[in-house]
């Protein structure tokens, strides 16, 4: 499914000019509310790796906002969905984690990171 939505993404910069280049990367989730302003990328999110502390706790939910797509789901249910997440992320990207009491902003959460495939657009020399 990842190599469909590469294809898609890349046919559709190729239609306006531009080659890309694709690489993997991850995001440390470390702190309540993560922004990421991608520009001119586009993203796919295929994984979250959470510990096995934090499924069993069941005590956060994540929100994950793009300009093209909105998640929402509590721990326990991210970590069934494991690698089988494809959703195509453009802009920013904005992750909110909330505990029991709700968003609070500077609450402590434990760690988790989220894995990304990034398509960078490059001006094509093809004239």
């Amino acid at each position: 499914m990842t190599d469909k939505l590469i294809e898609i993404e890349q046919n559709r910069l190729r239609s306006i000019g531009y080659e890309s280049v694709v690489t993997p990367f991850s995001v440390e989730i470390d702190e309540s509310l993560v922004q990421l302003n991608i520009g001119n990328n586009t993203c796919i999110l295929t994984g979250i790796r959470l510990s096995p502390d934090d499924v069993l706790s069941n005590k956060h939910e994540v929100v994950i906002n793009s300009a093209t797509e909105s998640l929402q789901f509590s721990q326990q249910e991210i970590a069934t969905l494991g690698t089988s997440i494809y959703k195509l992320m453009k802009e920013y990207i904005i992750v909110r984690t909330t505990d029991e009491n709700e968003y609070s902003g500077d609450v402590a959460i434990p760690p988790f990171r989220l894995d990304f495939v990034k398509i960078t657009p490059i001006k094509s020399d093809k004239k």
